[in-house]
């Protein structure tokens, strides 16, 4: 019997924790940036033309809570997951995140669009169920994955703060979507 329970207490560890369910996509509570864990600050869902599910976004931070400056200002690693729930062209993808370069960091975009590019260069199409990580980590960059394979680094603290502020700056993509993943 003790066998058992040591056994069944093991598996219990080895399965992640599972932080929360938005429109059918679970995300586990924990992830890790930089060899650093980090947790489920919040999740929400990004919708076209008010009915449209495109994403369900959810924001990884060190501290799990925090309001959109501090985690626009914090100095350690973060990150985004974006699980799509349609398929969408590269250039859609490039372009969205693009306007909201423009909406949040347009006093920047001399400095920014050079690597902007370079990061619109690295979507590939992408279809529904795929998982696109955007993770900032100190010291590297802007680490860009597609379904668990790395598809580059973008350099720049500046750089990243901008792309996070797509999804959290003053002005980001959808306010209900910056809502749900500062988890309010």
């Amino acid at each position: 019997m003790k066998s058992l329970t040591v056994l069944l207490s093991l598996l219990l560890l080895s399965t992640p924790a599972l932080a929360g369910e938005l429109a059918g996509v679970t995300m586990p509570a924990t992830a890790s940036v930089g060899g650093e864990a980090l947790k489920l600050q919040g999740m929400g869902l990004r919708k076209a033309i008010g009915v449209v599910k495109v994403y369900v976004a959810g924001l990884y931070t060190p501290t799990g809570s925090g309001s959109a400056d501090a985690v626009l200002k914090m100095d350690g690693p973060r990150s985004v997951s974006m699980h799509m729930l349609l398929a969408l062209d590269s250039e859609k993808v490039g372009s969205s995140i693009e306007d909201g370069f423009e909406r949040n960091s347009a006093s920047q975009m001399d400095a920014l669009t050079p690597r902007l590019n370079t990061l619109k260069g690295m979507f590939p199409n992408s279809k529904k169920g795929d998982l696109i990580e955007l993770a900032w980590v100190p010291g590297t960059g802007t680490v860009v994955s597609l379904n668990g394979k790395a598809l580059g680094t973008i350099e720049g603290a500046d750089f990243g703060r901008a792309l996070f502020a797509v999804w959290l700056g003053g002005d980001p993509v959808n306010e209900s979507l910056k809502a749900g993943m500062l988890g309010q």
